[in-house]
């Protein structure tokens, strides 16, 4: 199962409210196309997905197949230069890159 961080949850909810107003919207961390880029976009909670909530709220859901490949992994928010920035970190040594939020 991934971890994903508290701080990480609040940065994802606050995403989420700022680019959608229907509440049963959430993030989808997804693969792309050729399965090597990780990719998040609003969609809705689907049967069999790992469902991550805030105060209640789902705000991130991942497919149940890439939640097992992404078991160990973790997300988690840094602070960066240019500001707060997700990381995701595979199984293994931290990853020191970031994604801006």
């Amino acid at each position: 199962m991934l971890d994903v961080s508290q701080r990480a949850v609040k940065a994802l909810h606050a995403t989420l409210e700022e680019n959608s107003d229907d509440e049963a919207s959430v993030l989808r961390l997804d693969l792309d196309d050729e399965q090597v880029t990780l990719s998040l976009h609003i969609d809705e909670v689907r049967d069999g997905d790992q469902v991550v909530e805030d105060a209640g709220r789902p705000v991130l859901v991942i497919e149940r197949g890439l939640a097992e490949q992404m078991d160990g992994a973790s997300i988690d928010v840094v602070d960066t230069e240019d500001g707060e920035a997700l990381v995701f970190n595979p199984p293994g040594p931290p990853n020191v890159s970031g994604a801006d939020i």
